[in-house]
Order: C-alpha cells, then structure tokens, then sequence
C-alpha cells in the first residue's frame, strides 16, 4: 500500500480529490455521493487528503474558529471528514492536525465539526431507522476510527419520534395555562418579505442559541445566507413566529421530510423562545400549532431533530410523547 499525503485549498489545482473521496467511501449508494461538501471559509485552515496509488481515499478540513473553546481553553476543529475504514489513512491525516494544533497553542481538537455548530457536526452512532432530510449519512466506522485516533465522546445528542401525531395534549395544555402568554399572536413566516423577517429573527436565534454548548458569534451575512437557502427550497408552512405586543417572542422551524416516500413525515429542525420566566411555554404553543397544520397536511410522524439531551427542546419533544429515533456524538482530542 503506498500513501501519500496532500494538503490544499479550493483555489488549488489538485483541490478536486477532495469530492472524489466520496467515491472510495460510498461506492454505488448515491446518498452519500450526493452529499454536500460545503465548506465553512471564514475559519478553514486547510484540506488534508490521502491518495493510495493515486486514488483519494481520506480527506478532512482543518478549521480555527477563534471563539471556539472547550473547558475553558483554545480548540480547533476537523470537519467535512471521509474515509475508507483504514486506520493508517485516517492516522496520516489526523498526524497533521495534531502537529499544527501543538505549534498554535491548541489544547484541544474537536470534531466533527464544518467550522461551528452553525455547520454539520456530530457522528451518528447507530441506523437504525431510515435517514431523515437534513441529517447527514455516514459510515458508523467513523465512530471507531476517531476512537482509534485518541478522540472521546464529550456531548450525546438525538432526534427523537413521535408516532400518530395529535394535539390532545393535557401536559401541553397545562403549561400554557399557567404562563402568562395570552396575549401571544402566532403568525406564518412571510417569504414575500424574507430580508425582513431574517432581521427581525437574527437577534432571537443569536439569543436563544448562545447559552448552548459551544456556541460561537456567526454574521447577519453567514445567518442570511443558511436561513434563506432552506426557506426558499422548503417553504414556510412550518415556520412559524410567535409575538407579542409587536414583540418577537418565539419561532419554530419546520419542514416535511421529504426523504421519506411511504407517508408524510414533519421535521421539527429549531425550536426557539426569548429566555424569561414570562416565556416559559412559548415553544410548545408554536409546536403545537405547527402540529395542527401538519395533522390538517395529512402527517402521521414528527422527528424532533438534533437535540442536545439536557436541552429544552428534549423537554418540548417528551411533553409530544415522542420516542428516541437516533443518536449522535461529538468528540474531542486533547493535545
């Protein structure tokens, strides 16, 4: 076996191994093939890829996210990784990142991870159940082979089901009357006036998601970018806007599975509120509306996507009698 290691960037001549990796790895299923290889610019370092006998059979990207810290200390991160199950290929790669981690004062390598949360990140650990738009396929060797690395588990998440969709929901309906929003207004995202509406989102998505783990800041431009994208090709059905007094209170982001051919499927991909004792129970009342409309669609599931296990969003999921669906880990490496 004769490898050899390249490194690159996309303005590189040799930077179209990168996408035939997928070839190696995934053979004839086309899922895989089709995948994205977005790569997040603002923070990528560089490309590592290893050829044997001139076919590409590994990649990763190597990214520094100045805000990205882990216990208090500098991490970078590795993403966008493929590879045949080859322990020596991956340790070719892995040998780089650690090096350029050590000379720049890295304490620790997370992964995987495009850049930031904001991007694809997490292995799934199982596959159980068929994959679901928006969640990413992949080899379960690639759990072993980050073992094998010197890579730990440091955060669990999952996607959890609820079977037999209905909004006879008493544990939802009790919250609701004891919080205080009465004089909350639910409206549908408006895609005629899509600048304003991401505007008016920004600040409220920036706020409810950085409490979470590992967040890191991301541009109105970098936000506008995502969001517009998906609305565009998914619609606004689901997407729905709590307010109050004119106030952004509160917003679901929904969408069909459109991956699964055999019955109508709902996605709940974010669920997010004001933080605030006088929002508590905005999330399930935009759920649950969005719920209705989906019963109304003709929808007998909902996945509750991505979610971190002591989340609030796993509390809005179990209130639905949801049921675990898959899971997924992040890791990290000390230096």
């Amino acid at each position: 076996m004769s490898l050899e290691l390249h490194k690159t960037l996309p303005s590189e001549d040799n930077f179209h191994l990168f996408s035939e990796v997928k070839k190696q790895v995934y053979a004839e299923n086309s899922i895989g093939q089709n995948q994205s290889d977005d790569l997040n610019l603002e923070f990528l370092v560089g490309c590592f890829i290893v050829t044997e006998n001139s076919l590409p059979v590994g990649r990763l990207a190597l990214y520094n996210n100045p805000e990205l810290f882990w216990k208090d200390e500098k991490a970078c991160c590795i993403g966008n990784f493929e590879c045949v199950n080859n322990r020596e290929v991956a340790q070719l790669m892995q040998h780089e990142v650690d090096n350029w981690a050590k000379e720049n004062g890295f304490k620790y390598i997370l992964g995987p991870m495009n850049g930031s949360t904001w991007d694809n990140y997490r292995f799934s650990i199982h596959h159980n159940n068929p994959l679901f738009l928006s969640e990413p396929f992949h080899p379960l060797y690639y759990n072993e082979l980050f073992q094998e690395l010197g890579f730990e588990v440091i955060l669990n998440y999952q996607s959890r089901i609820e079977r037999g969709v209905t909004v006879n929901n008493e544990k939802v309906a009790h919250k609701i009357q004891e919080s205080e929003l009465n004089g909350i207004t639910l409206r549908e995202f408006d895609a005629s006036r899509i600048d304003e509406e991401l505007e008016k989102l920004f600040p409220l998505v920036k706020a409810a998601f950085e409490r979470n783990r590992l967040y890191t800041p991301i541009s109105w431009e970098t936000f506008y970018k995502k969001y517009a994208e998906v609305i565009r090709q998914l619609g606004t059905r689901y997407v729905l806007l709590a307010e109050k007094k004119g106030e952004l209170i509160g917003f679901v982001f929904a969408f069909q599975n459109l991956l699964e051919k055999t019955k109508k499927q709902l996605i709940y991909k974010t669920v997010a509120r004001k933080y605030g004792k006088e929002y508590a129970g905005v999330g399930h009342v935009i759920a649950l509306e969005v719920m209705k409309r989906a019963i109304e669609d003709g929808m007998e599931d909902a996945i509750h996507a991505f979610m971190i296990y002591d989340a609030t969003s796993t509390e809005v999921s179990q209130n639905f009698n949801s049921q675990p669906y898959q899971e997924y880990a992040l890791y990290a490496k000390t230096i």
